[in-house]
């Protein structure tokens, strides 16, 4: 598998430079700026910065760049990141309010439990509990499966059994959306994500633009293959076209910068941009009073679910790579300028 990943990514390359009007003078761009900003081939090829001036360059932070400044000076206490990345723990310190929901983990309770929460339920959602970018996560139909009442107890049994076996312990109840949402995609549950700071006199403040996240038709999980756009706090209305992450990456990286964006979600014959999202001030207040319940971690990126009471945190994230998004779309509304300065600020409050 390795093997083949690697030949489509030396294929994508290849196609990069071979599209080019002049495929030496790119070359020479992107050695260039692989030189004097440390750019590594997957972002240069990727977010097509072939296309953006050296000068605008002194504001790009690469992928390499933000992974030390969260590893070594903003989120470096790796034990205390492990608190995130359990989904059980994190879950168990949420108090219902922030939830909306009920949930198990398999760890701490019995069959009778999960019997009775299954017969609670017509839809739950099975993860694995440590996690991370939409893997092991799914959506269980209750009534389709076949899983309720006493008839199909026995059945209910190895289905118990084979979740614990397979690491599958956090059991939750599904998230019914705000209808606004479910007008985009009603296919699964859309999130915002909203990035916490800890700042250095305790406190706790939602920082950053925040990512809007709606998921294909058909699929499940917004994590996969999503559009992604950019939401600005103060007006709550997205404010970009969307990023579409089902053309980045592997094969596609030699599609142009502006063939990844789009304006409409033909599906639901719906324009991204200026949508309102639904309890802006809310979503606002939910992330900072989830923050401040772990002081252990300087910054979290929250995902966000929206239903008809209001916002629902879905999870925490202590690595949260979603600022890499959040740079490149704001770019295309900043004539091109990138998301330094805004990473700089949060380590000046820290």
């Amino acid at each position: 598998m390795g093997i083949v990943r690697e030949w489509q990514k030396f294929k994508a390359v290849i196609f990069f430079f071979a599209k080019k009007q002049n495929p030496v003078l790119t070359l020479y761009d992107y050695l260039h700026k692989k030189h004097k900003y440390g750019i590594k081939t997957a972002d240069y090829l990727k977010w097509g910065l072939d296309s953006i001036p050296f000068a605008n360059l002194a504001s790009y932070v690469s992928y390499g760049e933000y992974v030390d400044v969260i590893e070594n000076k903003i989120n470096n206490d790796l034990g205390a990141q492990k608190i995130l990345r359990d989904k059980g723990t994190t879950l168990r310190r949420l108090p219902p309010h922030l939830l909306k929901r009920e949930f198990l983990d398999l760890r701490h309770c019995d069959f009778e439990d999960f019997y009775s929460f299954v017969n609670r339920h017509k839809k739950i959602v099975v993860k694995v509990y440590n996690s991370a970018m939409g893997n092991q996560v799914n959506v269980v139909d209750i009534e389709r499966e076949q899983l309720t009442g006493l008839p199909n107890k026995e059945k209910l049994e190895k289905v118990f059994a084979d979740y614990k076996r397979n690491s599958l312990y956090i059991i939750e109840e599904y998230i019914h959306q705000h209808h606004e949402w479910s007008r985009i995609n009603p296919d699964c549950v859309n999130t915002i994500r909203v990035h916490t700071v800890k700042a250095a006199d305790g406190t706790y403040e939602a920082c950053w633009h925040w990512l809007a996240r709606f998921g294909r038709k058909g699929e499940s999980i917004d994590m996969r293959n999503a559009f992604v756009m950019l939401v600005d706090p103060e007006s709550g209305r997205i404010i970009t076209d969307a990023l579409d992450e089902g053309v980045v990456g592997g094969r596609n990286w030699f599609l142009s910068r502006e063939s990844r964006m789009k304006e409409m979600n033909e599906a639901a014959n719906v324009r991204f941009k200026d949508i309102a999202v639904p309890f802006k001030d809310e979503i606002m207040k939910a992330a900072e009073e989830a923050a401040a319940l772990f002081p252990e971690i300087t910054l979290i990126g929250w995902d966000i679910a929206l239903t008809e009471d209001g916002p629902a945190i879905v999870e925490g994230n202590g690595f949260p790579v979603a600022f890499t998004p959040i740079q490149q779309l704001y770019a295309t509304i900043s004539g091109g300028v990138f998301y330094r300065e805004e990473l700089e600020n949060i380590m000046k409050k820290i």
